[in-house]
């Protein structure tokens, strides 16, 4: 038995646990970085019909969590199905020493027993005032969801692209078409909520090819992989491409010839992109330090709510939290494009 940790989430229970009993969102950062005081993670899952949840999956992708889609067929229950066999297959394989559950759900009792007879130390995870008194007596360890949040360290100063006002919609869609226009000058891009999704499943090709194909080859093989289809319009996998150039996330080799352009270079991530999520917050502060330069404004000037359509789709407190986040970090960029390009887009 191993020290790594299996994490399974079973995400419409502490989803609808966390906002019915706290009236809040879940922190998905806050779960993850507590989990990792156990031991690394070798496992990271979470499971829902993610057809219904758009807007949540921006979040737990940025935390590290590979999604597991699956479709309901009988009250919710596909998924914690799908979660109990992951849980007692993956939570026996070496080297996973700790498995934790984030659940609610008395239905995981009896893995919990299973996988704890089987020498694995059970810690489970949830909101105290929902979660079954005989999962929490079944594991080694129940952890509050409530305690965990008042955790929390002291908050960072607040930005100031906060305290704009809110938006009427029509000033919302207005403001948006303006940006449209503004990015449409370098950077093709169509509003959709499956757009940091895609992004993250186009970091895992440029990861596996790097260094041994062209961008333009990956870039295509991206776009026709039937899996990519089967999730995505070919709007979405076509304008990725041109994201990923502009918002200067590649190096390029030396061209081979007097004549190979850009695309046709091997190309490598940028050495500042380490993870997944290094790589959706690297793009999307791209395009929103483009977007400004367009528009030949201070990031400041720029509104979240607008920000938060462009680049995730749809308006929400969390994705306009997460488009402010963006605009904070895009100020820490003394220029745009950044320097050590290295032969990146131009």
């Amino acid at each position: 038995m191993g020290e790594h940790v299996a994490l399974f989430v079973d995400f419409e229970n502490i989803y609808k646990s966390v906002k019915n009993a706290l009236d809040r969102y879940v922190e998905w950062q806050r779960i993850v970085g507590k989990v990792r005081e156990l031991g690394p993670l070798a496992v990271q899952r979470a499971y829902a019909n993610w057809s219904a949840y758009d807007e949540a999956q921006v979040f737990l992708l940025e935390a590290g969590f590979e999604l597991i889609h699956v479709p309901e067929y009988r009250e919710g229950k596909g998924s914690d199905a799908r979660m109990l066999i992951d849980a007692v297959t993956l939570g026996l394989q070496d080297p996973i020493g700790t498995v934790v559950l984030v659940t609610g759900d008395s239905d995981f009792v009896e893995a919990v027993y299973y996988l704890r007879n089987r020498g694995r130390r059970m810690v489970v995870l949830g909101v105290q005032a929902t979660t079954s008194p005989i999962l929490i007596q079944a594991a080694h360890r129940f952890i509050a969801y409530e305690a965990l949040i008042r955790e929390r360290p002291p908050a960072a100063k607040e930005s100031a692209v906060f305290r704009l006002p809110s938006l009427a919609p029509e000033e919302r869609e207005k403001l948006v078409e303006e940006y449209l226009n503004a990015l449409s000058r370098r950077v093709r891009m169509t509003p959709h909520p499956k757009r940091p999704e895609a992004l993250l499943d186009f970091y895992n090709f440029l990861v596996k090819y790097q260094g041994r194909e062209s961008y333009k080859a990956v870039s295509t093989r991206f776009q026709q992989d039937p899996a990519m289809k089967a999730k995505y319009d070919d709007t979405i996998l076509g304008e990725l491409r041109h994201q990923v150039f502009h918002a200067y996330a590649l190096h390029f080799e030396p061209p081979r010839g007097a004549e190979e352009g850009l695309w046709d270079r091997l190309y490598r991530l940028r050495p500042e992109i380490k993870s997944r999520r290094d790589f959706l917050d690297w793009c999307d502060v791209g395009l929103t330090l483009w977007l400004a330069k367009n528009l030949g404004v201070d990031v400041d000037s720029l509104h979240p709510e607008a920000l938060a359509v462009l680049l995730y789709g749809q308006v929400s407190p969390p994705l306009v939290k997460r488009a402010g986040a963006v605009l904070a970090k895009a100020r820490e960029f003394p220029q745009w494009p950044p320097q050590n390009n290295s032969g990146s887009a131009r």
